[in-house]
């Protein structure tokens, strides 16, 4: 009897928490913000290019980068990025984690402008485990929507301070 108690405490200590997507998933969810972004969220102010998600038991990670749409006067580079003070870019479990001068790439009024790397951080409730793929999947993108609409407070934010 005692063999079988430490057995199954010894079982239950080493059951690891599942993320709430898997890699596999991640890179689903990924492109799935990718395709759909210009016909929703990335109709701001600013082009959100590159989305990747990533998540453990608890929380997901979404890291996109952001640039405006037109040629404006801000223009940040990496040295001016890394000496701005810490709450321009930071606020809460939102952060720009980067910035640098790059060619818009856009098709019409091409403009060399800032770039930025950001990430959201969300958190998962822990009932969420029994979900299907899709359910996540709606999950993931109405807190993309909040993400952006949070980040893009902090980018305008910037413009006014600087």
């Amino acid at each position: 009897m005692k063999r079988l108690i430490i057995t199954i405490a010894f079982l239950s200590f080493n059951v690891q928490a599942k993320p709430f997507l898997s890699l596999e998933q991640a890179d689903k969810a990924s492109e799935y913000l990718n395709y759909i972004c210009m016909d929703t969220f990335c109709g701001g102010d600013y082009n959100w290019t590159s989305a990747q998600v990533s998540c453990d038991e608890e929380s997901c990670t979404l890291q996109m980068n952001a640039m405006s749409w037109y040629d404006d006067e801000l223009e940040i580079g990496p040295e001016t990025f890394e000496a701005l003070p810490e709450d321009l870019k930071v606020d809460g479990n939102i952060r720009l984690t980067g910035a640098q001068i790059v060619d818009s790439g856009l098709y019409t009024d091409k403009f060399e402008g800032t770039q930025f790397t950001t990430e959201c951080k969300f958190s998962i409730k822990s009932n969420n485990q029994t979900l299907s793929y899709a359910q996540k999947e709606e999950i993931v993108y109405a807190e993309t929507l909040d993400c952006v609409s949070d980040l893009t407070h902090l980018l305008d934010g910037l413009d006014i301070r600087i």
